[in-house]
């Protein structure tokens, strides 16, 4: 199964242009000090991000720090550069599958 990253029905976005789900960016340095963030709960969800799903740096010095909860129910990224970003590997989707408990 998987999260359409682009799917804006119930994204709200307070000024500029939309960012896909679990993407992040800046143009703010191209000294190793990303600015965009991004963060992904679906704890109490019964979903997981997919344990093989990685998140990718693209642009100049583009950075990408991402840490996945233990379980996969939460990620957080950090990433950016000299006009970087960071986005799913998956291209416009992210994997989730269920959580067993």
């Amino acid at each position: 199964m998987n999260i359409i990253t682009t799917d804006w029905q119930f994204a709200f976005t307070r000024e500029g242009k939309n960012i896909p789900f679990g993407t992040a960016g800046d143009c703010y340095s191209a000294a190793r000090c990303p600015q965009g963030r991004f963060r992904i709960n679906l704890s109490g969800t019964g979903f997981k991000v997919a344990e093989e799903t990685s998140w990718i740096s693209q642009g100049n010095y583009a950075v990408a720090d991402v840490q996945k909860s233990q379980g996969g129910s939460r990620v957080s990224g950090l990433c950016g550069g000299y006009c970087g970003k960071c986005t799913p590997s998956s291209g416009s989707s992210l994997p989730v599958t269920v959580e067993y408990i």
